[in-house]
């Protein structure tokens, strides 16, 4: 069994996009946010409190990459940025209320998207593609 022979990269692919777009619809139904919008939110609920580098970093995205998704989160007033008190040239991103309860309104699609992948899977075949999928990440990270 090879990755070219089962040409896994066309199929990883696929299933990302196709990923992707039905969580995004779904998510923009139940809180007008998109998927990577999501993942931001949730690494900034989970920090507290951080800066737009570090959003990045946690990303593993350019700060500048960020920059566009951080100012559509504070236009729908999802964050609120403020001054660092102990670094005065640094903004901290903070969840507001209204960011937490979107966040919470993902719940429901994010249960039925995973049955959908519960349903598409033995629970053997799944404990293997997670770790293959971790293999996968893990060699092609810091590149």
């Amino acid at each position: 069994m090879s990755a070219h022979r089962h040409r896994l990269i066309y199929l990883l692919h696929r299933t990302a996009h196709r990923l992707k777009t039905e969580t995004d619809a779904a998510f923009m139904e139940a809180a007008h946010i998109t998927t990577a919008q999501a993942t931001a939110m949730e690494v900034i609920i989970q920090a507290g409190a951080l800066s737009q580098r570090a959003l990045a970093e946690a990303l593993a995205q350019r700060e500048s990459a960020t920059t566009a998704m951080v100012e559509r989160l504070l236009k729908a007033g999802y964050v609120t940025r403020r001054r660092d008190e102990a670094d005065r040239r640094t903004w901290l991103l903070e969840a507001t209320a209204a960011g937490k309860a979107a966040r919470d309104r993902l719940k429901a699609p994010l249960r039925k998207i995973n049955a959908e992948l519960d349903a598409a899977f033995e629970d053997v075949d799944m404990e293997a593609m997670a770790a293959g999928l971790k293999q996968v990440i893990a060699r092609f990270s810091g590149r």
